[in-house]
């Protein structure tokens, strides 16, 4: 696999920087000076030609874009992105971008030798699609209390199924929250945390 370098890597970090019309020193400030402009400038020109995985979670952050838009240029999604795999026939297959983005979003990956999947792959697509499950019941089950709060309080025909179609919503929601949260502890996944808190967003 090929290293993604700072040239690469900075010009885009230089270019959502300047698409929201901040300078290096507002960067620095919004990443609360975990990286100072002198650094954020190397990075850019491409003088400092790595950083770290830290540095890396702290730019996307700050810029308020996902990693994966930082380490590949989205806007060729068939470039190569430098990720490389044997594939099952034991050829090398190199990556373009839209590959590289659906593996960075979930695990993708290939055949083990006896043409399974690896447990470590099955089991983190699963926890990756609960994760995706729960927060779709979360927005549903919000998305239901808000429009519950809009009704008022009558006794006209409509209000009154209006009212059971969001409060049945509402309650599949939460049995399939409670449904995911079991399975997640099942595997093993700390998710001792209440429902109520409102979707992320």
């Amino acid at each position: 696999m090929t290293s993604f370098d700072g040239p690469t890597l900075g010009a885009r970090i230089g270019e959502y920087r300047r698409m929201n019309g901040w300078s290096q020193s507002e960067l620095a400030h919004r990443t609360k000076g975990r990286i100072k402009a002198p650094v954020i400038a190397n990075i850019e020109s491409g003088r400092k030609v790595d950083i770290s995985v830290d540095q890396l979670i702290v730019f996307a952050e700050a810029l308020q874009v996902s990693p994966s838009a930082l380490l590949f240029d989205i806007r060729t999604p068939a470039a190569p992105s430098g990720i490389e795999m044997i594939d099952e026939s034991g050829s090398l297959h190199k990556y373009d971008v839209t590959d590289a983005l659906r593996w960075m979003a979930g695990p993708v990956g290939l055949q083990d030798e006896d043409g399974l999947a690896p447990k470590s792959r099955i089991f983190t697509e699963e926890v990756l699609s609960l994760y995706a499950d729960l927060d779709d019941a979360f927005a549903r089950h919000w998305r239901n209390i808000g429009e519950l709060s809009q009704l008022s309080m009558s006794d006209d025909p409509i209000t009154v199924r209006l009212t059971e179609v969001f409060t049945g919503e509402m309650e599949a929601a939460t049995a399939t929250m409670a449904s995911v949260h079991q399975r997640l502890k099942q595997l093993g996944v700390n998710v001792d945390k209440e429902y109520g808190r409102p979707p992320r967003g």
